[in-house]
């Protein structure tokens, strides 16, 4: 077999492992923590609402890299899990997803302006994908 369907077949198997370990600690926590139907909704729209600034910033802002998206999304996703699992932070009459969202807008603005731009390619190729 060549290295690329070894690599194939790998991936496929880590990424069933890992959809398994989550539905397993998602079961874990359903145990811990019942919840209505509003409750769920709250906890599942706001970890959809966290992929707003990795879209806008990606489709809008040549300037943002692959690092400053995935630091930002990882503590901003982070962050959100803490608070919903246990850490009362004052939220200041809003859903915690707000501030979430803020704090990795600036994640993703800062770290992408200390890291090195996108190569010229990349930025041409997202910049116009229709090609017209």
């Amino acid at each position: 077999m060549s290295s690329l369907v070894l690599l194939t077949v790998f991936t496929l198997y880590l990424l069933t492992l890992v959809v398994i370990v989550l539905a397993l600690a998602a079961f874990v926590v359903s145990l811990f923590r019942p919840a209505g139907i509003f409750d769920i909704s709250v906890y599942a729209f706001s970890g959809y609402t966290l992929i707003v600034p990795v879209m806008a910033f990606g489709l809008f802002w040549k300037r943002s890299t692959a690092p400053g998206v995935l630091i930002g999304s990882v503590i901003a996703h982070c962050l959100l899990a803490v608070y919903y699992l246990g850490l009362n932070l004052p939220t200041w009459g809003t859903f915690p997803v707000f501030w979430c969202l803020i704090l990795e807008s600036i994640i993703i603005v800062f770290v992408s302006l200390v890291t090195s731009p996108p190569p010229k390619e990349v930025v041409a190729r997202f910049d116009n994908p229709f090609g017209r």
